[in-house]
């Protein structure tokens, strides 16, 4: 778990989150908010040992949210009106989050997002699924 302690910018890159999104039960209005957010801002998350578990804070211009967890223990967050409900699990160096949206206007809750990431050297590459789609995404180690 130590490897993904730290602070991670996100690499900008060409990828198109619109078949992600679109399958995450968002519709094209909030699909091309976050497409602008991402563009116009750096994207920083960190995770920090806190005590007997962790926090998770993400950052990315008006969008922040934290949550504390502990691995194999189920958490509930809230981020930018979406809620959901989930388990950060470690399994063969892999930190593995699966998460269930709930009580959202704008997402699907009947989809389970599974979102895995690996460290390579200074990278950390972040993999989210749901319905069948992948966005995977580049950070650096600050």
């Amino acid at each position: 778990m130590e490897a993904f302690l730290g602070e991670w910018v996100a690499v900008k890159d060409n990828t198109d989150w619109t078949p992600f999104l679109r399958a995450s039960g968002m519709d094209d209005e909030k699909i091309e908010y976050y497409k602008k957010l991402d563009q116009e801002n750096e994207t920083i998350v960190s995770l920090t040992k806190d005590g007997d578990g962790f926090f998770f804070k993400s950052d990315c211009g008006p969008i922040k949210f934290s949550n504390k967890f502990q691995l194999g223990k189920p958490y509930d967050v809230t981020m930018d009106e979406m809620s959901f409900k989930g388990v950060f699990k470690l399994e063969d160096g892999v930190l593995k989050d699966e998460s269930m949206f709930a009580g959202s206007k704008t997402s699907n809750p009947s989809e389970k997002t599974v979102t895995t990431r690996t460290i390579s050297g200074d990278k950390m590459i972040t993999v989210s699924t749901t319905a069948g789609i992948s966005l995977t995404r580049t950070f650096k180690k600050k």
